[in-house]
């Protein structure tokens, strides 16, 4: 083989590696292998019915996985809450560069569309709904909620937060 050969080879095994790494900010962090072979749910929290079956597993997986839509996109838009899955994720903080954990919120409406947000406000106005309505599993029927952006405090902010539709 010439020397041509060699290099050719090398630059298609290099971007082959780069094609299976992928950018940067494809890249797994926070994931270890020990995790993708003993997998747990303790980090998260789902009301969507599992029953075994694949077209129940898929229908978690996609919500988690692939939302519809992220809530920031229906600021005012009417949603029929039927469901809720949550779960950690590790974020970088812009300000200091180090890794936070925070809460994704899923939320699924009456049709089985997801609305995705990682957001403090959210957060704290879905536990306060669920302290009042309870879980999602004893509602007689969906709950209509909607998200809004409030000003904080010191009107330089605003925070996205869920208000009951009466």
């Amino acid at each position: 083989m010439s020397n041509e050969n060699n290099v050719m080879m090398n630059e298609t095994a290099e971007n082959t590696a780069i094609a299976i790494m992928g950018t940067r900010d494809e890249l797994a962090t926070g994931v270890t292998p020990a995790e993708l072979m003993n997998p747990t749910q303790s980090q998260m929290y789902c009301t969507l019915k599992d029953d075994g079956t694949p077209k129940s597993k898929g229908m978690i997986y996609n919500a988690i996985n692939n939302p519809d839509k992220k809530i920031a996109d229906v600021i005012g838009e009417v949603i029929l809450l039927k469901n809720i899955v949550a779960h950690t994720v590790d974020l970088v903080d812009e300000q200091t560069g180090e890794m936070i954990q925070a809460l994704r919120v899923i939320l699924i409406d009456d049709k089985g569309i997801s609305y995705e947000a990682v957001s403090g406000g959210i957060a704290n106005s879905l536990s306060r709904l669920l302290q009042i309505y309870g879980q999602p599993a004893t509602w007689k029927e969906p709950i209509k909620i909607k998200a809004r952006q409030k000003s904080t405090r010191n009107g330089n902010n605003k925070v996205t937060t869920l208000e009951v539709v009466l």
